[in-house]
């Protein structure tokens, strides 16, 4: 990949990985290297730097997370750690 992903091409991949994931918690990072892995995210855009403590991915990431939990795809269960919902429970909106 020559350029960072939209939040909605990292959305879509975490919502593909979630069809997968139900019910099981993942940290933040696991997501990030699976997401990144999945849409062939080199290590130098992985590292454009955004804030102090974050990178440009991270933030588009943190972003997706946040989109993909308005839509009921995951939920937020502990201090950086995400859990992908049941797709067969409860409403979903699509993307």
């Amino acid at each position: 990949m020559n350029s960072l992903p939209s939040i909605q091409e990292i959305l879509q991949c975490i919502e593909d990985f979630s069809r997968e994931q139900s019910k099981r918690t993942q940290s933040k990072q696991e997501i990030e290297s699976e997401v990144s892995r999945r849409l062939g995210i080199t290590k130098e855009l992985l590292e454009i730097p955004r804030e102090k403590s974050r990178s440009e991915f991270q933030y588009r990431l943190a972003w997706a997370l946040t989109k993909a939990k308005q839509k009921g795809l995951v939920e937020r269960t502990g201090h950086k750690q995400w859990t992908f919902k049941d797709p067969l429970s409860g409403s979903r909106h699509g993307i």
